[in-house]
């Protein structure tokens, strides 16, 4: 049985026939598209990385293999301005279980080092995620990305 993480009941089982008959009208299944690609990614990662092959979050400490985690920017990337988005005050390690998803859409913040959770009303394992981080120290919060995370708290708190 598939299992419903909003209502927490169980959704009904669809019969193997459909599986089997069961199809999508699309005439193409792929498509080109032109993309822009963050060329100072990789210039960031190297900085912050130094060429080490595990790392911590910066949100919940943790001890990861790098490929577990992002070069994020603190504040939105698509509100930067070039130096912004250059500046490697504005980027921290998070880990992609969880911790770079939650402040990139402001359910945690830094407020002067500690860790804020600001939303409520979510499932079971997002408020016990959030739980475990709330009051924490952010571990490279310093006097250089304070305006960067002062941003980013100011932006979500609206």
């Amino acid at each position: 049985n598939a299992f419903d993480l909003q209502s927490n009941t169980h959704l009904p089982d669809v019969a193997e026939e459909d599986y089997q008959t069961a199809s999508i009208e699309l005439d193409e299944l792929n498509k080109k598209v032109e993309t822009n690609v963050r060329l100072e990614q990789g210039y960031l990662r190297k900085k912050v990385f130094n060429y080490k092959t595990i790392s911590n979050c910066s949100i919940c400490d943790k001890s990861l293999n790098i490929e577990f985690l992002v070069c994020a920017h603190i504040k939105k990337r698509s509100k930067c301005d070039d130096d912004e988005k250059r500046n490697i005050h504005n980027v921290t390690p998070m880990c992609k279980f969880g911790c770079d998803e939650l402040f990139e859409r402001g359910y945690i913040v830094v407020d002067s080092g500690v860790i804020k959770a600001l939303k409520n009303n979510n499932t079971d394992f997002i408020n016990s995620y959030l739980e475990k981080l709330n009051g924490k120290s952010c571990s490279i919060f310093n006097e250089h990305n304070e305006p960067f995370f002062n941003w980013h708290k100011n932006f979500h708190k609206k």
